[in-house]
């Protein structure tokens, strides 16, 4: 996490991010809200596809096989580290809360359903 990898974006989606090749196992994901420093509309208005672009790693989701790359500056880099973190913190707190609703039998996680009783008629 943090190094720069120089890698070819080998495939967009303009609404969502562009995957790029940089030599791993998988190609790393670059969220559009990371491919400028600048607001960016559609994918294709900063990057095209075989574009060589310096990539910096801003997560390794080992679980999910995923790496997320970011094409914003160095001095974006701290703002996207912190985060990074709080949706790491948050996805944890999420697979807890299912756990616990697992182990204590409530499969239901904390949704329930409305049912039309006789009283209703």
């Amino acid at each position: 996490v943090g190094q720069k990898y120089s890698g070819k974006v080998v495939y967009i989606k303009p609404k969502l991010g562009a995957f790029i090749d940089i030599g791993s196992h998988s190609d790393a994901f670059c969220h559009i809200s990371c491919i400028s420093d600048e607001y960016a509309k559609n994918v294709n208005d900063v990057v095209k596809i075989d574009d060589v672009v310096d990539a910096r790693v801003i997560e390794i989701n080992r679980e999910k096989k995923r790496i997320t790359v970011s094409l914003r500056s160095e001095e974006m880099a701290e703002k996207e580290q912190e985060t990074v973190e709080a949706r790491r913190i948050r996805e944890e707190g999420v697979k807890n809360d299912r756990r616990k609703n697992d182990e204590s039998g409530n499969s239901n996680s904390g949704h329930f359903r409305l049912y039309k009783t006789n009283d209703d008629v």
